[in-house]
């Protein structure tokens, strides 16, 4: 539904659990955006704020913003439009700061094959904590930052298998698996993960 969300709120977590991460989720699309305006798919509030969106283009943009400097630390907006509403999409998100090669920092994968197209790539700095994972408001379906928790900018459509592994990089293909049959992107149940 269009206006559903889940709030959740991390325990205490370590610094190297907020400098690697990897976050997978599988998504469709029930509505489109035109124009201005946002759809949040996961975020936080917790001094500084991440999250997943859809912008007003229908392109997929992740970021790590800071209130305090009014910047954005993280930031990767995608070429490609997500415009398809009967498609299912899986995401996966690698965050390893600790990475000497900034581009290396964030990477982002659509249905097994990396993202390398963006129409804004800005990468954190080394070692840089992010606010994921953070003791503070992570919601699902929603905006977390100036609502109180009650919701605002909903996605609007499907999510399952939305996946944190806290603390390290995990491939793709733990998620997920090209079908022999039809070269389709197909969920995969993980395994061997220490979740963190």
């Amino acid at each position: 539904m269009a206006d559903s969300f889940l709030s959740r709120t991390p325990g205490s977590t370590t610094d190297a659990q907020r400098k690697q991460f990897t976050v997978s989720m599988w998504l469709k699309r029930s509505t489109l955006l035109t124009g201005s305006g946002h759809q949040e798919i996961i975020s936080t509030n917790a001094t500084d704020q991440f999250g997943f969106r859809f912008d007003g283009d229908n392109k997929l943009d992740i970021f790590e913003y800071s209130v305090s400097s009014n910047s954005y630390i993280l930031r990767l907006t995608t070429n490609r439009l997500f415009r398809d509403t009967s498609a299912w999409y899986n995401i996966v998100l690698q965050i390893d700061t600790p990475n000497a090669t900034s581009s290396n920092r964030a990477k982002l994968w659509v249905n097994g094959v990396q993202e390398t197209s963006f129409n804004t790539a800005t990468y954190p700095s080394q070692d840089y904590v992010t606010t994921w994972n953070k003791n503070g408001l992570h919601q699902i379906g929603s905006k977390a930052w100036g609502n109180s928790g009650n919701g605002q900018n909903f996605f609007d459509g499907y999510l399952s298998h939305v996946a944190n592994v806290a603390g390290s990089v995990v491939a793709p293909t733990v998620f997920g698996q090209t079908d022999s049959t039809s070269g389709i992107w197909k969920f995969k149940a993980p395994s061997g993960i220490t979740w963190g």
